[in-house]
């Protein structure tokens, strides 16, 4: 949302072409909101996460397509004009190689202006032969812009495909040091800036989530609230099957586990959720988040979920 109150998206899968849009308020109160085709990517590229640097302009990337079919990121600048078009310049081509390929989360800026992501294949691919087609098995990159307005992209971490898992395809957040916090496959991951310039990034997994009926598959972003405690989703939860919202918390001494607590579980039956994406705190420490799917054959698509301590 910018300061005007409009809101931004984008649309994914349109054989004509997916688009950037914007939604704004009406002037009488209970109207229809506008919507406003800012720019129309390339067909079935799947774009993912907008974010606003000061200047209000957008940064989003792309799953698929590019230069290399290996997804980008790209800037969306306002018209000098109201009512002109948006300008779009590609920031990062994805070749799917040591660089990384098909972004599928948002990024987020540090405080120096530098861009930061995931991207679920590329990297190491020696490491992840194994799977289908030499994938990869994903990286966090950093993007810094140059003095030239070009933007230089940089692995900082390799995914293996082992103890560190593969595939992370998470929106990144920070913590008070530095630090930056994600989900692969089955774990959520910690990977802490240097101590020296140059040297490399140090992944750590604060929770291993197990394949089997305590809960999988962590999706989707995470949030931290006022205490550093980190909130997420998982996708599936044991027999039922059905998903779970979490609580990581931090560990009191140095060097010791996070603690997890399930804060919600969906039980067996009709109307079950298929929790996706990230969740977002309101008032009173309320959790909002949103569901892709529910298994009650009713042609539902979706819905927004509240959950309240």
């Amino acid at each position: 949302m910018d300061s005007a109150g409009n809101l931004y998206g984008t649309t994914a899968g349109s054989g004509d072409g997916d688009t950037v849009f914007e939604l704004s308020p009406p002037a009488t109160p209970g109207a229809p909101w506008t919507e406003t085709t800012l720019y129309t990517l390339a067909p079935v590229s799947y774009p993912h996460g907008l974010i606003f640097d000061g200047h209000g302009n957008l940064y989003g990337k792309t799953e698929f397509g590019g230069k290399y079919g290996g997804g980008n990121v790209y800037e969306l600048s306002p018209p000098a004009i109201p009512g002109a078009s948006w300008v779009e310049t590609d920031l990062n081509e994805f070749t799917g190689g040591r660089d990384g390929g098909e972004p599928e989360a948002g990024l987020v800026f540090d405080g120096s202006g530098n861009l930061y992501g995931t991207a679920s294949e590329g990297g190491i691919i020696e490491d992840c032969s194994d799977m289908e087609q030499n994938i990869g098995c994903g990286v966090v990159f950093e993007l810094s812009p140059k003095s030239n307005g070009t933007w230089t992209e940089t692995a900082l971490y390799a995914f293996t495909g082992k103890a560190d898992s593969f595939g992370p395809d998470s929106g990144l957040i920070f913590d008070n040091a530095g630090a930056l916090y994600g989900t692969a496959l089955l774990r959520v991951f910690q990977l802490a800036p240097p101590l020296k310039q140059g040297e490399p990034w140090t992944e750590a997994t604060i929770h291993s989530f197990p394949d089997n009926e305590s809960g999988s598959n962590p999706v989707g972003g995470l949030v931290f609230d006022k205490s550093w405690n980190l909130y997420g989703a998982t996708y599936s939860y044991g027999s039922s099957g059905y998903g779970s919202i979490y609580q990581l918390s931090p560990p009191a001494q140095k060097d010791g586990a996070w603690v997890l607590s399930t804060l919600y579980r969906k039980a067996v039956g009709f109307n079950s959720p298929f929790f996706n994406g990230s969740l977002i705190f309101g008032k009173w420490g309320a959790l909002y988040g949103n569901v892709q799917e529910t298994t009650d054959n009713s042609n539902n698509y979706g819905s927004v979920f509240r959950i309240a301590p």
